[in-house]
């Protein structure tokens, strides 16, 4: 009995051992399966964290391509710039040049005007002078006009007096001849 006792035990033990392995494997069953559940949590949320990130990516590749398209635009009014830009100085330039050829031509007819505007004080220097000669010269005629006429209305004054007293010659005289027509044919 006392064999058969300690097999008793022994036979318990053992269940007992297997019970307690049992046991561990459960409890390392459990840890392996929270494990599992942990790494297809970790899992999902990698996929959520991945689509997150897809969502992200897309975003970014939209501004990318607007900002993309934004460059473009951006490069193209750049050209466009440049092309308006060289137009404009050429433009500039040939202003520029038409402004010197312009104040060129304002030098030279300033310079024409100025030896124009000498001439013409000369001229009117040498009218003057030719003016002031030609009336003296006409004070000088008119007063000697008036000496003239003066001395033609003595002249005519002294050609009426002399008139006059030819026409009493005359008239005496013909009364002579008359008074002598007379005695001459008395005498006869």
């Amino acid at each position: 009995r006392g064999a058969a006792a300690s097999g008793g035990y022994r036979a318990q033990r053992e269940l007992l051992q297997l019970k307690t392995q049992l046991n561990a494997k459960k409890r390392e069953l459990l840890s392996m399966t929270d494990e599992l559940e942990e790494r297809e949590r970790a899992v999902l949320d990698a996929k959520r964290k991945n689509r997150e990130l897809q969502a992200q990516s897309s975003e970014l590749e939209s501004q990318v391509l607007s900002a993309q398209e934004q460059l473009l635009a951006a490069q193209e009014q750049s050209e466009a710039l440049a092309r308006d830009k060289a137009t404009l100085l050429r433009r500039e330039e040939g202003l520029k040049n038409r402004l010197e050829g312009t104040q060129k031509k304002v030098k030279e007819l300033e310079a024409e005007l100025n030896d124009t505007h000498t001439l013409l004080v000369d001229e009117q220097k040498k009218s003057r002078a030719t003016i002031d000669d030609l009336m003296g010269r006409l004070e000088e005629t008119l007063a000697q006009f008036m000496a003239i006429e003066k001395q033609r209305d003595s002249l005519t004054e002294r050609l009426v007096e002399t008139e006059e007293q030819l026409k009493q010659r005359s008239e005496t005289l013909s009364r002579t001849h008359a008074r002598i027509d007379q005695l001459e044919a008395q005498l006869d």
